[in-house]
């Protein structure tokens, strides 16, 4: 097995697929004369999964990722309605064992808290500190993390070379392709032939294999608005950091900041009808006191996907097969999925190639219509103190346009997140349509309020239970600290 693309996706695809067919030869081919995207990343859930299958410590990944944090995302200004919401893994609707909505819905409405789904957030990680556990030994309280870059990519590189991933600093030139339409083989830039059964295309936009094949891409730029990104990094200004993403949004998009231990990554993602890269620097430097020169990278980009994840014998993995945008740091757990369920169906596509392919694209297909459906619905807020904001210019997808009415009155049904694959289910929804204000909360009360009374003290118990088990707390720079002092690297590391 061939990986082509040495950025995080083709790092993540190669190292699974090691973990999973071990005695299998996997093949990494990467070129140090292309760079990777990205000054600062983060991740969503899914990456635990990664770590439990590599077998990467918490300690470890702290260390060597120059990694802090992440317990969500805290967004500004997105909304006339609610000025600062935050979506967050620390929520009540996780803590609540049973997925009580009504309960759920009533702490949203009648709680007085400034992030009434999410109290500990407000409590603690809003003013940048980490509460321990009560054993006080250092543990992870998210399974989401903030790293840097390219010290993830030295990381994850690493770790192909002790697995036995076989690694080639090249560049791929040319394919050759069977009268069948599978490609037998790469030839690279100094003229050597790699000759496998199966290959792996992370080279990016380019999508150089797949786009042999016949792939095609299939715009969604129709439902989401932005098409362009500036990203640059920032020194700290204070001795300490934030435990979470910010996302602000601006007059024609948002911008991110992400911490990591030695600086912050930022970018403006905007929509360039409206706005160029040169203005969009001046209006960040504006908002943010700032006097960033020049952004360290400048991107054109159009949400899509392509219209087969996999074809033959290639598979598309990471900015190959689909982009919708930074928003929730949706790509590197989008990788996760794509590389773990191709493994469920690896060995069926020995035995009947067009099943495989066939299911395997069905459930990518579903799995991404559901980034896109999720990140549309953080745009529709009331802000409209721009022509961008104001115009909307995008298109309801259709899973929005038939259960947008549902979910502002509180209602989302199980079986529209009933799917293993998707990213983001009615927790998740639920946040954003909450901090954007557009619950119809005298609706969700009228409708509850026979049992106020049996929801006030369940809610109470359900609060007392999430500020029951929080302990004191330390800075978060002190935090990760603590873990990198009393974890040591190991001598063979």
């Amino acid at each position: 097995m061939v990986v082509v693309g040495g950025g995080t996706a083709g790092l993540i695809a190669a190292l699974l697929f090691k973990d999973k067919f071990p005695l299998k030869k996997v093949l990494l081919i990467k070129s140090s004369e292309i760079g990777i995207i990205g000054v600062g990343e983060g991740s969503t859930e899914h990456w635990k999964t990664l770590m439990d299958t590599l077998g990467i410590s918490f300690p470890e990944l702290i260390r060597e990722t120059k990694a802090t944090i992440k317990i969500g995302i805290l967004f500004d200004d997105w909304s006339e309605s609610r000025k600062s919401y935050v979506h967050s893994v620390d929520n009540l609707c996780n803590k609540n064992k049973h997925m009580r909505f009504d309960e759920y819905l009533m702490a949203s409405v009648i709680s007085k808290e400034e992030y009434p789904l999410n109290h500990t957030f407000g409590r603690y990680f809003r003013k940048w500190k980490i509460p321990l556990r009560e054993e006080l030994l250092f543990h992870s309280p998210s399974n989401q993390f903030h790293f840097d870059t390219f010290a993830l990519n030295k990381f994850l590189l690493n770790k192909c070379s002790v697995k036995g991933i076989e690694i080639i600093d090249n560049i791929v030139d040319d394919v050759s392709i069977s009268e069948e339409g599978f490609i037998t083989s790469l030839k690279l830039q100094d003229d050597t032939i790699i000759e496998s059964d199966f290959f792996v295309d992370c080279t990016g936009f380019k999508r150089f294999l797949s786009s042999k094949l016949g792939a095609k891409w299939i715009s969604k730029r129709k439902h989401l608005p932005l098409n362009h990104a500036i990203a640059f990094p920032t020194e700290h200004t204070e001795d300490n950091y934030e435990p979470y993403t910010s996302a602000t949004a601006m007059e024609n998009g948002w911008v991110w900041k992400i911490p990591t231990q030695e600086r912050y990554g930022n970018g403006y993602v905007f929509n360039d009808d409206y706005i160029s890269s040169e203005q969009a620097l001046q209006e960040f430097n504006k908002k943010f006191n700032t006097n960033v020169e020049k952004p360290a990278r400048d991107i054109k980009f159009e949400a899509g996907q392509v219209d087969k994840f996999w074809i033959k014998n290639v598979l598309s993995v990471g900015l190959s097969s689909s982009f919708a945008e930074p928003l929730e740091a949706q790509s590197i757990g989008f990788t996760i999925i794509q590389c773990l369920q191709f493994l469920t169906f690896y060995d069926l596509w020995k035995v009947d190639r067009d099943l495989a392919e066939k299911k395997y694209n069905d459930l990518m297909d579903a799995s991404f219509s559901n980034v896109i459906d999720y990140l549309q619905a953080h745009y529709l807020g009331n802000r409209n103190d721009s022509d961008f904001w104001k115009e909307r210019n995008f298109e309801l997808t259709d899973f929005n346009r038939e259960n947008l009415n549902f979910f502002k009155k509180g209602i989302f049904p199980d079986e529209l997140f009933s799917s293993g694959f998707l990213m983001f289910r009615s927790c998740n929804f639920f946040q954003v349509i909450h901090g954007l204000g557009l619950l119809e909360e005298d609706f969700i009360l009228k409708t509850i309020n026979n049992n106020i009374f049996e929801y006030n003290e369940q809610i109470s118990n359900l609060l007392r239970e999430s500020f029951s088990k929080i302990t004191p707390a330390i800075t978060h720079k002190k935090f990760i600290e603590t873990v990198i002092k009393i974890n040591p690297p190991h001598e063979n590391f």
